[in-house]
């Protein structure tokens, strides 16, 4: 598990996440907007240190000519080449016996006993001789522990190391071949061996057109029992700290996890063909067991209507530990909310660790500077709040509730977040919904300052009365399927017919054209084929559409340069003005190849509009959020920056 900070700062008093906004902004004696913008200066410089870091990794190897105590030797890795490396997640505990194993010194002048337990060493080394790897990466010795000073801002190098070691771990557990965790509950009976296999394989679930339900083979005994065994597996310490979770999440479908078992069982074991031959340990996959873990407790949630209290309690601890986000969440939901209220609730030997790990876990490229932070007195809870809203996260600023007293950062993240996406149905809908962001975000007294290009919603299309006649494709796309290029040469056949509409039209039909005759396409190009799929899906459905143009060029008869996926759930209501907001980023490239943003960015709202009395054009419009509306433009309108304002709750939080 990850290194405990010897800093100074590890008062639980810092961590304020479970103390309501109201009582923050009374503790600091300030409103929480002004917090919120202090903390927003508090930026830290993009993290140049990474690839020498990652270049030349600490790790670990067995000394092959000790024969006396087992020693192990330190070698350097380049992490982006060489990933052919055991990067150890383990519980730290001080409960065991330590000192068997001998660990050379940074230097390479002396060895000396390790504090870390035996049987962690033991259980890894066995793991890499069954695998055939050779080295090793463990926190413990593969990033500085003890410096020389507590100073906050120390330069000293060991101290610099530590604090780049601690940053980078994300990256190890994502480059690594071989990402293991050592959980600390050992299985105690065959029967529990017998039920994990059935859960691991699926056989408590069936799939319904309504959805997950209980498997009628199996009796509410063995459910519950099932259960309990997870509840049981994930009961132990490494299920309740913030590291293990980061480095599960980031690791991804590589994590294994390893679970002890008596020697005793292996005929067992071998005979349920999942859990591998390492002898006294179960080998899982993490991504098949919180999969599976996931979809036992939806089903029985699902099948079981009037769960009682203990039953509710029950799957709330296990979805707690193993939630599947791909499982878990709605196809409008993003992973980000539940990413950061999972890391509030962790617990963690420095709280202000959360911060590190909620930007790994959620790709935020947007750090803040904890130094600062500490050294100014800052609230935590307020620092999470603006590092999320600093890499783009859309508040629901349009809701005309606002927070109760009682309400904590989580609470208010679970309200506030906008979590009504709609993605197109073609593409991964956590994927999409992940790069949902505003792009070049600024914190201001007035609320959120973004830019991307604001259209003024016009001409409703119907396309229930286009017909089922389809026009011939003479210059067929290999990216888009033939039915979809005809509803799309259709939709700008109907186009040509309004004079507003001849421009949108002929962009329409080169956009076909140069699909035919150009493979090679640009991010945006790439956006703006998902979207053209999913509108001529649309129109296959006879859902409506409208058009869009530019709100800053629009000063008479409108021009339109956009289409909107209008549903048919919606108003068509045109004497009421109509707005939305888009905005596109693709993510840049940083060392090595790997992302420095995290994600493409691409923003489609319906929004309302409000502009101050005496203010025109050229002043900036102040927009609120209402519904996530999916949008397709090939001429940029002009880009500006927009205002998004502070939900009018935030104003009501203050001494």
């Amino acid at each position: 598990m990850a290194t405990h900070d010897a800093s100074p700062y590890r008062s639980r008093k810092m961590d304020d996440v479970k103390e309501s906004l109201f009582q923050i902004s009374r503790h600091h004696g300030r409103p929480l907007i002004s917090l919120l913008l202090d903390i927003s200066r508090c930026l830290e410089p993009p993290e140049c240190f990474l690839p020498r870091f990652l270049r030349h990794l600490e790790c670990l190897r067995v000394d092959p000519n000790d024969n006396q105590s087992p020693t192990l030797l330190r070698v350097h890795v380049n992490a982006f080449k060489d990933r052919d490396y055991v990067a150890l997640s383990y519980p730290w505990a001080t409960a065991g016996r330590n000192g068997r194993y001998i660990v050379q010194n940074r230097n390479k002048d002396r060895k000396f006993a390790s504090a870390v337990r035996d049987r962690v060493f033991r259980r890894a080394i066995q793991y890499m001789r069954r695998k055939d790897v050779k080295k090793l990466w463990i926190d413990k010795h593969c990033i500085p522990q003890k410096t020389d000073c507590n100073k906050t801002a120390c330069r000293h190098r060991l101290c610099k190391r530590k604090k780049i070691g601690l940053k980078s771990m994300n990256w190890v557990f994502k480059l690594s071949e071989h990402p293991v965790a050592l959980l600390d509950r050992p299985l105690r009976s065959r029967r529990d061996l017998r039920l994990l296999n059935g859960i691991l394989k699926g056989s408590f679930v069936d799939d319904t057109t309504g959805g997950l339900r209980l498997s009628m083979r199996k009796s509410t005994q063995q459910v519950t029992d099932a259960l309990r065994v997870l509840f049981k597996i994930t009961s132990g310490d490494w299920w309740e700290r913030a590291w293990p979770f980061q480095e599960t999440y980031l690791a991804g479908i590589a994590m294994i996890l390893l679970i002890q078992h008596p020697r005793a069982w292996e005929g067992q074991k071998r005979s349920y063909a999942i859990f591998d031959n390492i002898p006294g340990e179960l080998c899982i996959n993490a991504v098949d067991f919180f999969t599976q873990a996931t979809r036992l407790c939806l089903a029985f949630r699902y099948s079981t209507p009037s769960m009682t209290e203990k039953e509710r309690t029950l799957i709330r601890n296990i979805l707690g530990k193993t939630a599947r986000y791909t499982v878990l969440l709605k196809k409008s939901e993003s992973m980000a909310l539940k990413i950061i209220r999972s890391v509030l609730e962790k617990d963690i030997h420095n709280p202000w660790d959360r911060l590190s790990i909620a930007a790994n876990c959620c790709g935020y490229p947007e750090r803040l500077d904890v130094h600062k932070l500490r050294q100014g007195n800052c609230s935590l809870s307020l620092s999470m709040l603006a590092m999320c809203l600093l890499n783009g996260q859309i508040l629901h600023n349009g809701l005309a509730s606002y927070p109760p007293e009682s309400t904590t950062l989580s609470g208010f993240l679970g309200a506030y977040f906008f979590n009504q996406f709609r993605p197109p149905r073609i593409q991964y809908s956590l994927t999409f919904n992940k790069g949902c962001r505003f792009v070049d975000v600024k914190l201001t007294k007035d609320g959120i300052v973004t830019r991307g290009h604001v259209w003024t919603l016009g001409k409703i299309i119907e396309t229930a009365t286009f017909g089922n006649k389809l026009p011939f494709i003479k210059y067929p796309r290999p990216n888009l399927k033939l039915w979809e290029q005809q509803r799309l040469a259709q939709l700008s056949h109907n186009l040509k017919k309004l004079s507003s509409a001849t421009t949108l039209a002929s962009q329409l039909e080169y956009f076909l054209y140069k699909g035919a005759v150009s493979s090679k396409l640009s991010w945006h190009e790439k956006y703006r084929l998902t979207v053209a799929r999913e509108i001529a899906r649309a129109i296959r459905e006879g859902q409506t559409l409208r058009l869009g143009s530019s709100w800053d060029t629009d000063r008479g008869s409108p021009r339109y340069t956009a289409i909107f996926i209008w549903d048919n759930d919606r108003p068509n209501n045109l004497h009421k003005a109509a707005f939305a907001f888009t905005a596109l980023q693709p993510k840049k490239t940083g060392f090595q190849g790997h992302d420095a943003v995290g994600t493409d960015r691409h923003v489609s709202l319906e929004v309302e509009m409000k502009i101050a009395t005496g203010q025109n054009r050229g002043h900036t419009p102040r927009l609120y959020v209402k519904s996530w509306l999916l949008g397709l433009w090939f001429t940029e309108c002009p880009e500006r920056e927009v205002i998004f304002p502070w939900p009018p709750g935030l104003h009501n939080v203050r001494p």
